[in-house]
């Protein structure tokens, strides 16, 4: 049997391994979000929104496509604890075979992509961005014997290179005049650079075992995961879809662009944190009290974090918007103060998906998630009569309407009070909401009195807000800071 647990004779335990993982991954994923940031800003003044939107056109496609790469067998390596080499080796040759179908498909279908959008450029786009499902299919077991073992470092220093050496060329290309084609180049050359880096560190190899029997063992988790994934991926993507479709590139432009900022504390926060908590909870998965423990105290964390982010952004979004990307960017500020509280909303309810995973409850997971998405869907399908900015609203109407049983379905699994949850969030909201109003007043105020720019008002009111913030806390959250301190404090001297 192949030896792909932390071992339990580690002087750290699982919880200072996992904090330890979730630092280590954290300061590597703020490097890769000002990475991330600087380089978006940089293409968005080289290019026009129409670029972004014809990348976005094809994204949704190539997105749905992609669920079926890896079929939820990683994730299946992740929480079964008996992993042999014939498991890896199978999924890895399956991968390969998958990942040559996907991109063949994905050729296949470019000219309908095409004319789906009536926009000629689409289908070669479609068909050269195809081609990373066989690309990246070569890294995928490394990358889940990584997550299995907990090492977040190695994998946030390959996502922050490969981001790094895309960036770099698509800004080159952009100022040569390539247009949306430095986009489509920069996320070729991500995937190549991903997965050599996977393979330079990884020191699993594979053989030429296949074995069905093995596949199967993995399947029943997997395929009820890939359901879920499928479900919710069409649910979250039918807003890019519709847009798209009837309010033209332009407008997916600005809705993706106000949308990914949304998303970048997510992303950088809450999934760096709930990626360690999957293969922590997968080795504690019988013994509940130690899960709910630990789901709380992890929730709690992020809050602290993303409600004064994304509340701040909401207030500051004019200026964010146009320092980062310009003035031609200025129709996704409105998009962007309605999708922060999504965001908030979001960077906890991202978490909800260890739970089913880690227990094994894929089927209850996808079940929910086929009902969440007909509402979602109909949210969408009601808000395109609006513009994009009905979309916008819709998607926040539904997001706040499903996620109470959506955290209550989660927590039987675990039989986890939702009332004990949500009292995690009364310090973190109030103090959010206070420091919100109070960086609006200064906003407004130094606006209005100084009519200074928008970069010293945007970097006088973040100061403002930081500051009254740790106020609040330092004030009513003294022991949740002392117990944040204490954890990094032992994990620091382990």
């Amino acid at each position: 049997m192949l030896n792909t647990k932390i071992s339990d004779n580690s002087k750290l335990s699982l919880t200072f391994r996992t904090f330890k993982a979730v630092i280590w991954s954290g300061a590597s994923q703020i490097t890769g979000l000002v990475l991330q940031i600087g380089i978006g800003a940089v293409l968005a003044r080289l290019l026009f929104p129409k670029d972004f939107g014809l990348l976005g056109m094809v994204a949704v496609f190539a997105g749905f496509v992609g669920m079926f790469q890896e079929l939820g067998l990683g994730a299946a390596i992740v929480q079964r604890k008996d992993i042999t080499e014939k498991h890896l080796s199978s999924v890895f040759l399956l991968n390969i075979f998958a990942g040559l179908i996907l991109s063949l498909i994905m050729i296949g279908l470019a000219p309908g992509i095409a004319y789906f959008y009536n926009e000629k450029r689409l289908a070669l786009i479609a068909m050269i961005l195809g081609t990373r499902f066989f690309l990246s299919s070569f890294g995928i077991i490394q990358r889940t014997l990584f997550t299995k073992q907990l090492e977040f470092k190695k994998l946030a220093i390959v996502d922050i290179v490969s981001e790094a050496i895309a960036g770099i060329i698509a800004i080159f290309l952009a100022l040569k005049g390539l247009g949306v084609w430095s986009l489509v180049v920069q996320a070729l050359v991500s995937s190549i650079v991903s997965v050599f880096i996977l393979w330079f560190w990884s020191q699993w190899r594979p053989s030429l075992t296949f074995c069905w029997k093995s596949l199967k063992e993995l399947f029943g988790y997997g395929l009820n995961l890939m359901g879920f994934r499928f479900v919710n991926y069409f649910s979250r993507n039918l807003d890019n879809l519709l847009i798209g479709k009837f309010l033209g590139a332009a407008s997916l432009g600005f809705y993706g662009k106000a949308y990914n900022l949304m998303l970048m504390p997510i992303q950088n926060i809450s999934w760096t944190i709930s990626r360690a908590l999957f293969p922590a909870f997968s080795i504690i998965q019988d013994d509940l009290p130690k899960v709910r423990e630990k789901y709380l105290q992890t929730n709690k964390y992020i809050s602290m974090i993303t409600f004064p982010m994304m509340m701040g952004l909401l207030v500051l979004a004019p200026e964010t918007i146009r320092i980062l990307f310009g003035h031609k960017w200025e129709n996704s500020i409105i998009l962007l103060q309605i999708l922060c509280p999504v965001g908030m909303l979001q960077s906890i309810s991202t978490s909800v998906g260890t739970i089913y995973m880690s227990q094994g409850r894929t089927d209850v997971q996808l079940k929910w998630s086929i009902f969440a998405s007909i509402i979602t869907v109909l949210a969408f399908a009601i808000g395109i009569r609006w513009g994009v900015v009905g979309v916008a609203i819709a998607y926040f109407i539904s997001s706040y309407a499903l996620v109470l049983p959506c955290f209550y379905i989660a927590f039987r699994i675990i039989k986890l009070p939702m009332g004990v949850f949500l009292q995690n969030f009364i310090l973190p909201t109030i103090s959010s909401i206070i420091m919100a109003l109070i960086v609006f007043v200064c906003r407004t105020y130094i606006k209005h009195s100084f009519q200074t720019g928008d970069f010293v008002t945007l970097i006088s009111c973040f100061i403002v807000g930081v500051a009254i913030y740790i106020i609040f806390l330092g004030i009513f959250g003294r022991r949740l800071i002392k117990e944040f301190l204490g954890i990094f404090q032992k994990t620091k001297n382990s």
